[in-house]
């Protein structure tokens, strides 16, 4: 999960602090590699 959070770019203290769920950072990693995919 470390590696997920690096590709965000939100550092893990943040994460933490706001208290989002796992799932939610999972799908939002998705989005994320999608967009990197697509030009």
């Amino acid at each position: 999960m470390a590696v997920e959070l690096r590709v965000l770019g939100d550092p893990p203290e943040e994460i933490g602090s706001a208290g989002r769920p796992a799932r939610y950072l999972t799908a939002k990693t998705t989005s994320s590699k999608k967009r990197s995919s697509t030009p």
